[in-house]
């Protein structure tokens, strides 16, 4: 029920880690909303084009990012693929469930951790150029609510769910808590209105 220790993380990260050239768009969230029309059944048709198992199943939706598909899953891991070919580019490790969508800012990779059982989950940031792990938050309970990068006032948060932990605001780059908020058990993802 507990996380890995951050030293298997690491050394992990150490002999696994690939490099990458590519250039990753910010992906700060997933966007909730469907702008458009729908049409009508005989307009369009949809086909299955490519299919490949998966090493274990995903508890949350991937990221599309450039010729990237990212993809936590319950094997501890979050996934690159190509989206061409979705051949498995190179993997992440964290070692439990991966149960949050990943984002990217500023190159990084960020994912969380745990289900209900999961205690003291953290928060994971990865170097998209080394592949790199750069560091972690721990909260005291889980993170399967989905992080969310906000912007206020000029000055980027991240911010995570932690079950019976509540609310956090860090520091995406530092990986530092900026505040902390405990209404009770939170497992959703955030949104953010008008500041």
């Amino acid at each position: 029920n507990l996380p890995n220790f951050i030293s298997t993380i690491n050394r992990h990260s150490k002999n696994e880690a690939i490099s990458s050239r590519e250039k990753y768009a910010d992906e700060r969230t997933r966007n909730h909303d469907y702008i458009g029309s729908i049409p009508a059944e005989s307009n369009f048709s949809i086909q299955l084009e490519k299919e490949i198992t998966l090493p274990k199943g995903a508890f949350r939706s991937g990221l599309i990012s450039g010729n990237s598909l990212f993809y936590g899953l319950d094997d501890g891991r979050i996934y690159e693929f190509n989206k061409n070919d979705l051949s498995i580019k190179r993997s992440f490790f964290i070692g439990t469930q991966v149960t949050t969508r990943p984002i990217i800012y500023k190159n990084r990779l960020y994912s969380g951790e745990g289900n209900h059982y999961t205690h003291h989950a953290r928060i994971y940031s990865f170097d998209l150029q080394t592949g790199k792990f750069i560091g972690a938050f721990t909260t005291k309970g889980h993170t399967e609510g989905q992080p969310l990068l906000g912007s206020f006032n000029g000055i980027d948060y991240l911010f995570i769910t932690a079950g019976v932990d509540g609310l956090y605001a860090l520091d995406p780059l530092t990986m530092k808590e900026i505040w902390h908020q405990n209404d009770g058990h939170l497992d959703a993802t955030v949104s953010i209105e008008d500041g």
